[in-house]
């Protein structure tokens, strides 16, 4: 099947993108995105469940078999810069991430696949997820799924603008990483800064908390395991002449193995107590266990090789490590056999250069053909199997 010369899906896609990036939501005020969802929805006539106002999954085909597609429908809150066309019209809020593009595709394969529906041998679910950069919304699609029997495999797609377009990686193992949170509130004693004798400063006590931890990777941690541990915020509500008498830490975790994942919240609560002890202080760590490990099976991972073959040739096969940032797609892959792949969407040539989360941050539009005739043909090729 010839998508990459499908002039017509290609405009459909690329008008959608184009779209949401302009009128993009932030995590769980998806209200105007879903609206537009369910009315190309409508316009295919292809029947839909709405979860609530923010989460849809629609369905086609019939079957013993089935596949849950999944595409993610916030934006960040973040101030778009540039010139271009589609610019975001949402002050304070852009699609930083591709996931505008995700919803775009995920609507241009429901339409390839509508037209195609007599050749499916199974049901094949379209599941538009909002709040994944918050963590949210997957468990209520897969609630919604496992109510409806569950399903054989899942799988995602994840435009990437450091992998180059029309390559597209689907490597099996690990992809992206277990994501998790701590705080830790340190006691100390106040006072006047003119006498730290007389006080036990939570900040001090704070910062050395602060450099033993990220350390622990390199220290504690097999160099072949890779981990991160990062400190967004410390601080201590006070004013510059005064020793505050608690002090903050939050941060994350990421981490590949489960193994890991348990064993650096012991090592953090471990080393917080022996040096809040040691200054005369005191600590209440907390954890706060957030999404899992993206994995990629090595069945869905072969599958999908040979799809990205068919549809880019054998060179469009990439290579790419995991990346240490979380997606809440994790949910997925722990409880059914599936995958993310990485579609390629950065062009050097076009000065489409610029990482995730950045306020330049765009794609190239190619990349939505791509990413339209991968999710149609992958679940075809599954039902096929």
């Amino acid at each position: 099947m010839n998508y990459l010369n499908n002039d017509n899906l290609r405009e459909y896609v690329i008008g959608l993108r184009r779209y949401f990036h302009q009128n993009p939501e932030i995590s769980g005020h998806e209200i105007n995105t879903t609206n537009r969802i369910k009315n190309e929805l409508k316009k295919l006539e292809i029947p839909y469940h709405e979860i609530n106002s923010t989460t849809v999954v629609a369905w086609l085909g019939d079957g013993k078999k089935k596949i849950a597609l999944r595409g993610d429908t916030d934006a960040l809150p973040l101030e778009e810069q540039g010139d271009k066309e589609y610019i975001s019209k949402n002050c304070g809020a852009m699609h930083a991430c591709g996931h505008d593009g995700h919803t775009a595709m995920l609507l241009g394969a429901a339409k390839y696949l509508k037209e195609h529906e007599k050749i499916l041998n199974g049901k094949i679910y379209f599941c538009f997820q909002p709040a994944e950069e918050i963590g949210g919304g997957a468990l209520e699609i897969l609630n919604f799924l496992e109510g409806q029997g569950g399903v054989d495999e899942v799988f995602g797609i994840h435009l990437w603008s450091l992998i180059p377009v029309n390559k597209i990686c689907v490597s099996p193992g690990p992809r992206m990483a277990n994501g998790d949170g701590f705080s830790i509130k340190v006691i100390g004693k106040g006072g006047h800064s003119s006498r730290p004798d007389q006080c036990v400063d939570p900040l001090k006590i704070a910062a050395k908390i602060l450099l033993e931890i990220t350390s622990l990777p390199t220290n504690r941690i097999s160099a072949l395991d890779p981990s991160v541990i990062s400190v967004g915020k410390l601080y201590g509500r006070t004013a510059s002449n005064i020793i505050p008498s608690e002090a903050f830490l939050h941060g994350g975790i990421r981490t590949f193995s489960q193994e890991t994942r348990e064993t650096i919240p012991l090592l953090i609560n471990k080393i917080s107590y022996n040096i809040a002890e040691y200054h005369g202080g005191q600590v209440e760590v907390t954890i706060n266990k957030g999404v899992p490990c993206v994995f990629n099976h090595s069945i869905s991972s072969e599958r999908a090789k040979n799809v990205v073959s068919k549809l880019l040739g054998p060179q469009g096969v990439f290579e790419f490590e995991p990346i240490c940032a979380s997606e809440n797609f994790g949910f997925y892959t722990e409880k059914y056999q599936g995958l993310m792949a990485f579609v390629g969407a950065g062009n050097i040539e076009k000065g489409i250069i610029y990482p995730h989360h950045h306020p330049l941050f765009d794609i190239d539009e190619d990349s939505l053909i791509n990413g339209t005739a991968l999710y149609s043909q992958y679940a075809l090729d599954f039902l096929s199997d």
